[in-house]
């Protein structure tokens, strides 16, 4: 067997100089696969992409969320009008109407209207549905962008006591001025225009048609330097008997640490006298209680021709007492006089509806509120204190002729001198015995009041007599400015202390009487600052912040 000769390998040709092969580390393929030329080009255009559709989800979401807010504020104020009582066009019909010009009815919103029996509150709930094509989003599989929009108004005015509180003092007959300087009027007869129309607001708004009575009470508290009750009214109460000739009490700074002024409170009458006039003026020429029949109190009323009728027949007279106003007011709306309304239903002197008022604090849908008017500032109140309010005073008289002569009684030991007798005619002071007099008769200290000034008398027979005393540092209780505006501030706490909302009308008003009203309401927002005409408006702002819709959703 032959053997053949081995095979050989092929011979690759070596490149000429200068020249790679195929294979060789400079090749292009070589090259190629190691380049990295362009690579953060292409990373910058992924970024690029990236970053528009993150904007493009932004301008989407923008989008929507302004659809979904103006959608939301356009429903807020819909549902707020439809809710009105006093509103008799349906719920749906006002919402539609907002929307369409809003341009927005493409949202397709529904209300739901319920109320109460009497049309006692009214709750109106609105929905919609917010939903917007996306135009950036929808490259991530979402085409559009959807949520749920709800807002429920409810007005529940419930049950409302109001007491106005009136200054019908002797400058609310002086001329007011508009804020451009001309002027408007009396400010008695703006006072009667612009609280004339807050009732009819507040009987509108609260007693409309089908709602049931009894859901409105008012009580007007006209005040000057006290406040007048009527007889019948005053009868209710647990006043002294000193006289019957007018109706006042005094009140004194522990008084006004509480709202009530209950049944079986004993009350200090207003002495019938004058403790105002100087010492020069002998015969009683300003009574601290007045007696006129337009400046008396009207409790507990819900009938809008008489609370009117006592509105349009204020006068202006007197001096100023915010705070005894106040007192009174507030003593109408609270519980504690409950007993006292119930007794004038059963005689006939108010309304049944209003049987079970003034209501507790905490009654369920029950406002009560004080609307406190001045056009001044506290003033000064003065009250006779006792023993010179009742009982026998120290005078006696007789007659001679057609004239009384008037001896003050004291008894001097030693001497049967004992009857002092004032002569006008030469202004000096005689001694006499009772045996050289006529028949003497005793006065009573109210007796003493209907002849004689308060002042007058202590100057010139008491003062005379009692060595050393000063009858009115004595017999008169007076408090100024400082002290009633004081009074005034604790009354009005120890009211907003139990939910009473006070508000106050400062009608061309001193700043000390600014200051005392700001003190004394329930809110800044509550304070109202009038001058000519404009009390009108504040009387409109109150009823409707009373009458104010709340947004509870």
């Amino acid at each position: 067997m032959s053997k053949s000769a081995p095979r050989s390998l092929p011979v690759i040709p070596t490149p000429p100089a200068g020249r790679a092969g195929p294979w060789s580390s400079a090749s292009f393929p070589c090259r190629f696969g190691r380049d990295e030329t362009g690579s953060v080009l292409v990373f910058g255009l992924l970024l690029f992409s990236l970053f528009l559709v993150l904007v493009g989800i932004a301008l989407d979401v923008i989008r929507f969320e302004t659809e979904r807010t103006r959608a939301q504020y356009t429903l807020d104020r819909a549902v707020l009008a439809a809710a009105d009582i006093s509103q008799t066009t349906p719920a749906q019909d006002v919402v539609d109407d907002y929307f369409a010009k809003a341009g927005l009815s493409r949202f397709d919103p529904t209300a739901v209207q319920t109320q109460g029996t009497y049309n006692e509150w009214k709750k109106v709930e609105g929905r919609l549905e917010v939903s917007t094509d996306t135009m950036f989003m929808r490259l991530t599989g979402v085409d559009t962008l959807q949520s749920a929009a709800a807002a429920t108004a409810e007005e529940r005015i419930g049950n409302v006591e109001i007491s106005m509180v009136l200054d019908v003092s002797g400058s609310m007959d002086s001329y007011a001025y508009n804020p451009n300087g001309t002027r408007a009027g009396t400010k008695i007869s703006l006072l009667r225009s612009g609280a004339s129309d807050f009732v009819e607001t507040m009987f509108t708004n609260v007693t409309g048609a089908g709602t049931a009575q009894g859901k409105l009470s008012i009580s007007v508290v006209p005040y000057h330097q006290q406040v007048q009750l009527t007889s019948g009214f005053a009868g209710y109460f647990n006043l002294s008997s000193e006289h019957s000739q007018s109706y006042c009490a005094d009140f004194f700074s522990a008084d006004y640490t509480t709202t009530s002024i209950t049944r079986t409170q004993a009350l200090p009458r207003t002495a019938h006298a004058d403790v105002r006039s100087s010492s020069s003026q002998r015969t009683p020429s300003f009574r601290e209680c007045f007696t006129y029949s337009y400046a008396t109190l009207l409790p507990f009323s819900s009938n809008k021709a008489t609370i009117k009728s006592k509105i349009s027949a204020l006068e202006a007279e007197g001096d100023t007492a915010i705070d005894i106003g106040a007192k009174w007011g507030l003593a109408l709306l609270d519980p504690a006089a409950r007993p006292i309304l119930s007794s004038m239903i059963t005689n006939g002197a108010a309304d049944n509806a209003l049987s079970g008022r003034p209501f507790d604090w905490d009654y369920e849908d029950t406002m009560k509120i004080m609307v406190l008017m001045t056009d001044g500032e506290n003033t000064n109140t003065y009250a006779l204190l006792s023993p010179y309010r009742s009982g026998n005073s120290p005078m006696w008289w007789y007659k001679s002729g057609n004239t009384r002569y008037y001896f003050y009684y004291k008894d001097r030991s030693g001497t049967d001198y004992d009857y002092y007798y004032w002569n006008t005619s030469n202004n000096r002071g005689y001694w006499y015995r009772e045996r050289d007099l006529g028949n003497l008769t005793r006065l009573t200290w109210q007796e003493l009041w209907d002849v004689y000034s308060v002042k007058w008398w202590g100057n010139y027979y008491y003062d005379n007599v009692e060595s050393g005393a000063d009858f009115e540092d004595i017999a008169v209780a007076h408090a100024n400015n400082t002290t009633k505006d004081s009074r005034l501030k604790t009354v009005c706490d120890a009211a907003k202390a139990k939910g009473v909302l006070i508000f106050a009308i400062a009608y061309e008003a001193t700043d000390n009487g600014e200051d005392a009203l700001k003190d004394c309401v329930s809110a800044d927002s509550y304070y109202y600052d009038a001058q000519g005409s404009t009390i009108a408006e504040a009387f409109a702002g109150i009823a409707n912040a009373i009458n104010m819709l709340r947004l509870t959703q």
